[in-house]
């Protein structure tokens, strides 16, 4: 198999195995970044929810405390031993229960009674750790008695003033409580204070009991550690509570402790070990190394299968394709097993493969037919290589002109050096705007000469083939000989130039013989109306029926001659095309016959009209002699109905149609009916000369147009005329 997988193969599978490694790469290293971001993040997250949970318990913890420091102050204040002590201060209530063992059960460090004075009534200190009393600290004393202090003035028997003191020593818990009865009854008498330092055995104490680590600092002292200084200001601006990581093993979360007067007086750090932080790690790294080892395992196997199902099929069939290019045999196919796209694809390049196969049998024959047309056109060929500016003739082209096959080089200048002198200039320049695409295509007819060194008239054709620019780089076409044409032309001319002047002559003759005809027709005419008015009795009536012969012929010569010169000055006396209103000259037409209409019982309808360029006399005489013909050829028995209607055609043209309803004709006349002197009834029948038709005729054809009939006999007739609106003027 290896054999026949062609190098390009190898590049394919480098790009396979490429984009296998940085799909799993991108995927890989995507999902360790999102999975260590998510996981990591959730992990950091929850031990800073849970430091700040444990600052939150500090908080709730020291608050007990204090709120236990104020109810068992309560106790003693709102005692009536107490109130009656403060009055009398006598020596039993001290003996009896201000003993060092109050002290030490109670967590005591101060105990001061003062009555309403300001007077001390009882005041001790007491050391918890000796065991032994004490002097007050003298800061607390002073903050107590100091003016307005807010711990000896209770607004409320009710009320108590707790919290935080900051002292030399440390941070004290206090409480001051007013003295009552104990059924709370007034006046006051005094205030009673408790307070208990919050010492490093108070904080051992609560750290045991939370299972936490805890820190107290004072407000600004400069030995506080720097994590603790870093986070003060946040605590002061934001909140009370902050956390912030220490170690890659610790985190520690900050609460500050304010004093009864809502100053900053201590900041309590508690720290906690980040065991889950460190155990997200190692489970990641776990995750990190299986993710990478089963990847690896997938792209191994993702490889295996591209190559045996794909990759190797693949290469097959380039093969195969490239075997079929390398030979030109289009009747090989591609044989590939399976039902898949690869087959799939094998199947439609087959018939691809069969339409190829196809195609190039049709251009064979095609090519043929075409040999066979040149050869049956007597057409000679010639293809221009603009580029090398060397030209084919083919060996028809050289016999048109004489010669044989090796007698012309596939030189261009052997074309035009056989070109008639008074045209190789014209040749020249039409080929030249061809190539310059002024020009669709080049056809010239012109003489060349002849090996005899006579001339032939030869027809040139030819057509530019041009590269994307639209330079042309080749130019091809064929070449005929039209000398035998040419001379038929000229010959066909000369005729045309005779038949011109002999119908010039003849209208002429036409004007004129009829002009002469009737001066003797007018003297017959006269001297018949003498003898019928002078001599009928004479004449008998023999002779009287003679006369009238005579008169009734010279009367319908009459009518000849003028119909022949009627149609001969069509164009020997035309005028030059005006607009005309059509609609407006049949109106006037109608008006004349309006007494034959009235006598006839019928009625002419006249539609909407146009206005054209036409002689008007012209006109007039034209639709005079089609509704006089529908007068004419009437049926008897019903009243005459002609319809005039008009219809704009495409190109600047228009149709007028003038029918009736009179005895129509067999449509096998249709032709003969326009010619003179054509008559499809007797004279005893209908009168006229049979020239009416053949006058429309010829007017029509002045103005560029065409008149056709049609009819049914019995039925009526229809005379169609086809006019341009708009006549070229030079042609008037």
């Amino acid at each position: 198999m290896s054999a026949i997988i062609p190098k390009q193969m190898s590049g394919l599978r480098c790009k396979v195995v490429s984009a296998i490694g940085i799909a799993f790469l991108v995927l890989f290293v995507g999902q360790f970044t999102a999975a260590r971001i998510i996981l990591l993040n959730s992990y950091a997250k929850f031990n800073r929810e849970r430091a700040i949970l444990n600052a939150k318990q500090v908080q709730n913890v020291l608050s007990h405390e204090i709120c236990q420091l104020d109810l068992m102050a309560g106790d003693w204040a709102e005692w009536d031993d107490t109130y009656q002590f403060v009055k009398d201060g006598n020596a039993a209530y001290i003996a009896s229960n201000l003993v060092n063992r109050t002290f030490t059960n109670l967590k005591l460090n101060v105990f001061l009674i003062v009555d309403q004075s300001g007077q001390i009534v009882f005041g001790q200190g007491f050391d918890l750790q000796s065991q032994k009393r004490r002097a007050l600290p003298a800061d607390l004393m002073a903050l107590i008695f100091q003016d307005r202090s807010p711990l000896l003035r209770h607004s409320r028997t009710d009320g108590s003033i707790k919290g935080f003191v900051l002292l030399q020593e440390g941070l004290m818990l206090l409480s001051a409580r007013s003295i009552l009865t104990s059924q709370e009854q007034e006046p006051v008498r005094g205030t009673l204070i408790m307070g208990r330092f919050l010492d490093r055995a108070e904080i051992e104490r609560l750290a045991e009991i939370m299972q936490v680590k805890l820190s107290l600092y004072r407000d600004r002292d400069p030995q506080q550690p720097a994590d603790v200084q870093s986070v003060r200001s946040q605590l002061l601006k934001n909140a009370p509570v902050a956390a912030k990581n220490l170690t890659n093993n610790a985190i520690a979360s900050y609460v500050l402790l304010r004093d009864i007067f809502a100053r900053p007086a201590s900041i309590v750090r508690i720290e906690i070990d980040r065991n889950t932080h460190v155990h997200a790690e190692s489970s990641f790294l776990y995750y990190f190394w299986t993710t990478l080892v089963i990847g690896l395992v997938f792209c191994g196997l993702s490889w295996l299968l591209l190559e045996r199902l794909i990759l190797s099929r693949l290469g097959q069939l380039t093969h195969l394709i490239d075997r079929i290019g390398a030979t030109g045999n289009l009747s090989a196919r591609v044989l590939l097993a399976g039902n898949d796209e690869l087959s799939q694809l094998a199947s439609a390049l087959n018939s691809t493969l069969e339409q190829l196969q196809q195609s190039q049998i049709a251009l064979k024959e095609s090519e043929e037919r075409y040999f066979l047309v040149v050869e049956g056109a007597n057409h000679g060929m010639w293809d221009w290589d603009l580029l090398t500016d060397q030209i084919y003739f083919s060996p028809r082209w050289k016999a048109i002109l004489g010669y044989e096959d090796n007698e012309i080089d596939p030189d261009p200048n052997e074309w035009f050096e056989r070109v008639h002198p008074q045209e190789r200039e014209s040749i020249e320049w039409g080929i030249e705007i061809h190539l310059n695409g002024q020009t669709p295509y080049f056809q010239y007819e012109y003489r060349m000469r002849h090996k005899d060194g006579s001339y032939r008239w030869v027809l040139c054709r030819g057509l530019a083939v041009r590269d994307e620019q639209g330079k042309p780089y080749r130019m091809a076409g064929s070449l005929s000989d039209i000398t035998e044409r040419k001379l038929a032309e000229r010959a066909l001319a000369q005729q045309a130039v005779e038949l011109a002047r002999s119908n010039a002559e003849l209208e002429q003759f036409a004007y004129i013989a009829s002009h002469d005809l009737q001066e003797p027709l007018r003297k017959i005419e006269a001297f018949g109306d003498r003898l019928q008015a002078n001599y009928t009795d004479q004449l008998g009536d023999r002779g009287r029926d003679y006369l009238e012969r005579i008169r009734k012929s010279a009367q319908r010569l009459r009518i000849l001659i003028q119909d022949l010169l009627t149609f001969s000055c069509v164009t020997t006396t035309a005028q030059p095309f005006v607009s005309v209103d059509l609609n407006k000259l049949i109106a006037e037409i109608v008006s004349d016959f309006e007494v034959q209409i009235q006598q006839t019982r019928g009625r002419i309808e006249i539609g909407e009209l146009f206005t054209i360029d036409a002689d008007p006399l012209q006109m007039r005489q034209l639709f005079q002699n089609l509704l006089s013909n529908a007068l004419k050829f009437r049926r008897q028995e019903e009243p005459l109905i002609v319809r005039v209607f008009g219809e704009r055609l495409t190109g600047d043209r228009c149709r007028i149609s003038v029918s009736d309803n009179g005895i129509g004709f067999d449509e096998k006349y249709r032709d003969r009916i326009f010619q003179v002197f054509q008559r499809l009834h007797g004279r005893n029948e209908y009168e006229g000369t049979g020239i009416g038709l053949a006058i429309c005729a010829k007017i029509v054809a002045r103005h560029r147009g065409f008149i056709e009939a049609k009819s049914t006999p019995g039925q009526g007739a229809t005379f169609i005329v086809t006019l341009p609106i708009r006549q070229a003027r030079e042609a008037d």
